[in-house]
């Protein structure tokens, strides 16, 4: 075929970078390949503007999910004094840890990844100031939902439980915003695991240019 389904993802008019125009064109020769030999092809992506949406929307539950969490379970001498100046070293380690959760997709994927430190890539999506972590060789469900969610557990979920514990409210703040920016990780995650097939074989790729997978089942 001459276009592939990859193609008709939500590129839109975002123009793409060198690497991630190498990234498609090897991906169009796979999709083909994959065709020919009777794969089925199913594009799981999850549009940017959707996960930026969705992130906004949990954003404010989540707050008063983390101080209520925090007023209930931290130590008492911590809640006393209920305070938390957002000074400039906590919002340069937020904006740090943006990018050590797309390095944390990266490790936890290279794992699993045949080539591994080759099979992944990083960049930024510009037009949506999304950075993104990708690796171009297919992975098993397990090892691909491990790395989607690997940055969820580790940069927010472990030290949000841990600052509630020691009664360390920068902590417990900067965990739940790493929760929330692993919004989009879930949604990918979701959409992958709502998939359902018969197929015998079943082959998972990290879509080359945008947020989700791609599926080819035969």
């Amino acid at each position: 075929m001459s276009r592939t389904k990859a193609e008709h993802s939500s590129n839109g008019n975002r123009k793409l970078s060198a690497a991630e125009q190498r990234r498609l064109d090897r991906f169009r020769d796979t999709c083909n390949r994959m065709s020919v030999a009777g794969y089925a092809q199913e594009n799981l992506t999850v549009r940017p503007v959707a996960a930026n949406v969705a992130t906004l929307v949990a954003a404010v539950p989540l707050v008063f999910l983390t101080f209520w969490l925090y007023r209930t379970f931290a130590p008492t001498s911590a809640t006393d004094s209920f305070e938390v100046d957002l000074e400039l070293p906590l919002i340069l380690t937020a904006f740090a840890l943006i990018f050590v959760h797309e390095l944390v997709h990266g490790l936890a994927w290279v794992i699993f990844s045949h080539n591994r430190l080759d099979d992944i890539e990083f960049g930024v999506m510009w037009k949506y100031l999304m950075p993104y972590c990708t690796c171009k060789q297919p992975l098993e469900l397990g090892p691909y939902v491990a790395g989607g969610l690997a940055p969820l557990v580790l940069l927010g979920v472990v030290p949000f439980v841990i600052g509630i514990a020691i009664g360390n409210l920068p902590v417990t703040i900067l965990g739940a915003f790493m929760a929330l920016s692993a919004t989009g990780d879930v949604m990918i995650v979701a959409k992958l695991l709502r998939f359902r097939t018969d197929a015998r074989e079943v082959v998972i790729f990290d879509h080359p240019t945008e947020a989700g997978s791609v599926i080819f089942t035969r």
